[in-house]
């Protein structure tokens, strides 16, 4: 997927070598997963994937687990107006349909803002 390298060496930098901090969330989400939220120093590592464009959230997956909704939300709408990340890909993300993703041409668009030519 596009950005997904980046979206892993943020989340090693945020958390390799780090204490970590779960919060696991009391209800589970709508296909019966157990939900938890990572933190280091504090900070929730989700939302700095958000806040980086590189996560996006699936609206309708909050209706059993609000627990961060509203700051997910705007991260998310901030990234997007600020075309970061995944954002920067017209129409490829999604969150409000049930697939999430518009997975066709996606990786030709990333490589192409990345300069990284054509898929081999």
């Amino acid at each position: 997927m596009p950005f997904s390298e980046e979206a892993t060496q943020l989340t090693k930098s945020l958390v390799e070598g780090k204490d970590v901090r779960l919060v696991v969330s009391k209800e589970r989400d709508m296909h019966g997963r157990l939900v938890a939220y990572v933190y280091v120093d504090g900070r929730d590592v989700s939302l700095s994937l958000l806040d980086e464009g590189y996560a996006a959230m699936r609206f309708s997956n909050l209706s059993s687990n609000p627990y961060n909704a509203e700051e997910y939300r705007e991260a998310q709408n901030s990234a997007s107006s600020n075309k970061k990340g995944l954002w920067q890909i017209d129409g490829y993300a999604d969150p409000e349909k049930e697939s999430g993703f518009k997975k066709r041409g996606a990786m030709e668009k990333y490589l192409e803002l990345m300069g990284k030519g054509e898929v081999e």
